[in-house]
């Protein structure tokens, strides 16, 4: 690839992939948890409901929260329990990686990295003081988990440690954005801290700690999931498949074509730009047009006027979509503006 001749502002190259709408916060937070069981809780079964990619989602075609995810729903479900109300933390992730170095004697620098560990943990606070909590701290399976107000309830914790592996969908929630992130196969890491106390913002919450673990069904530590109205809305920004195409009109007019712009927010509207290449760097303003713009199939062309016979021009194509977000075309070829 050729050095080019000319560069472009921070406007035209770079500011166009900048969109503060998909800057995200976790604004609610909630936790879906089950039993590992194996091939009998396999993500990457179809049974379980996967999207068009091949890979489980938590969310319907409409882009909202499926309804059988939940133990609690009517009719087949896929047995999640919801946690319940977590701290005002929310839920922290930590990945974690381990790399060693390879010295050498000839230099400072070493000759090559390799990774030696990698990991992630994940942490949450658990405010509730539910027996579903209790059974995730005290390492039960969760099978026949009492409800809430059972009269006389007793837990008993078991007398020998054990490690009971769940499977998680932890999600976040930023008005109609709603994001995931399952986690196959997963195991507490340390011992489950609480306290009573009068005093403290986490009242009678618990703190659990689990790390990833790998599932060799979905075979992915962690699959993140993006949806929503919001989400979609985004819709990515419009893409030229090639540059305009100029042709002198006698009277200082030209006639510039393009193909269209492609993208989920179409229809797209459009507004031609004009530079003068005597000017170094490029200076593009708003062309004049000489009547509408004319789309036949999947071309777009246009006829500006007020050229100044004997400059040399290039043109470019600015497409909008119905998100707002635009893209430029490359310029045009040059062409010479003819006079009467």
């Amino acid at each position: 690839m050729a050095l080019p001749d000319t560069g472009g502002s921070y406007a035209e190259v770079l500011q166009p992939g900048i969109n503060p709408l998909a800057v995200r916060k976790g604004i609610i937070t909630d936790v879906f948890v089950r039993d590992y069981l194996q091939s009998s809780t396999n993500l990457a079964d179809p049974s379980a409901g996967l999207g068009d990619d091949g890979y489980f989602t938590p969310y319907a075609k409409d882009g909202q929260v499926r309804k059988d995810l939940l133990v609690t729903a009517d009719g087949p479900n896929l047995g999640f329990y919801h946690v319940g109300m977590l701290g005002a933390d929310g839920i922290s992730f930590d990945p974690n990686m381990d790399m060693e170095e390879v010295p050498v004697a000839q230099s400072l620098r070493p000759a090559r990295v390799d990774i030696t560990r990698e990991g992630e943990t994940f942490e949450i606070v658990a405010l509730e003081m539910t027996p579903l909590v209790r059974y995730l701290v005290n390492e039960i399976p969760l099978v026949s988990v009492p409800d809430v107000g059972t009269a006389n309830l007793t837990i008993p914790k078991p007398m020998e440690a054990t490690i009971v592996e769940r499977q998680f969908i932890l999600f976040g929630f930023d008005g109609e954005h709603r994001f995931a992130r399952t986690i196959p196969r997963a195991a507490k890491t340390n011992v489950a801290e609480f306290k009573w106390a009068r005093e403290g913002k986490e009242g009678t919450g618990v703190r659990m700690t689990f790390m990833v673990l790998p599932c060799p069904y979905v075979n992915k530590p962690v699959l993140e999931h993006y949806d929503g109205s919001a989400w979609r809305a985004l819709g990515g920004y419009p893409k030229f498949s090639s540059a305009p195409t100029a042709s002198a009109v006698a009277g200082g007019k030209a006639t510039v074509s393009f193909a269209e712009a492609v993208g989920k927010n179409d229809p797209f509207t459009y507004v031609l730009e004009q530079a003068d290449t005597a000017n170094d760097p490029l200076e593009w303003v708003e062309a004049s047009l000489d009547g509408t713009p004319s789309i036949v199939g999947p071309t777009v062309t246009m006829s500006v006027k007020d050229l100044t016979p004997g400059d040399n021009y290039k043109f470019r194509a600015v497409a909008t979509g119905t998100n707002q977000l635009s893209a430029v075309s490359l310029p045009s070829n040059e062409i010479t503006a003819l006079g009467p």
